[in-house]
């Protein structure tokens, strides 16, 4: 509607279905990359592709892609729960994401802790007081 509107055609239009989900991917790592950066009291080096945000992505589309499939053809929350089941399939569902975030989180820490002069400076932190 929108390239209607500004009269852009249709070769837009069919070039923006193809480009739409590159696109959110490219966005949806940027996305968790800076929460990546800006979450932590010590700002790590900022990537524009880390491998947590990689995993945090993928995990979010296998959560939300299985919760679509549970809750279509197997959990039937309406008849159990009546309207509140909305409520507990999307707090199931944040629970997951959540999830999938924070575990993107320790695989960029590992990977910055065992990088160069990150094992060491581990190690040192390991070491009981004197």
């Amino acid at each position: 509607a929108i390239a209607a509107w500004a009269g852009l055609g249709a070769v837009f239009t069919s070039v923006w279905r193809l480009a739409q989900w590159p696109v959110a991917v490219v966005l949806g790592i940027v996305g968790m990359d800076v929460v990546y950066h800006l979450a932590p009291a010590r700002r790590p080096r900022f990537t524009w592709l880390s491998p947590g945000a990689v995993f945090t992505l993928a995990g979010w589309i296998v959560a939300s892609l299985g919760m679509r499939l549970y809750v279509e053809n197997v959990a039937d929350y309406n008849a159990t729960y009546g309207s509140i089941g909305a409520v507990i399939v999307l707090m199931l569902w944040l629970y997951l994401i959540a999830a999938t975030l924070l575990v993107g989180a320790e695989i960029n820490a590992v990977i910055a802790s065992t990088s160069a002069g990150g094992a060491n400076r581990l190690a040192n932190e390991r070491r009981p007081a004197r």
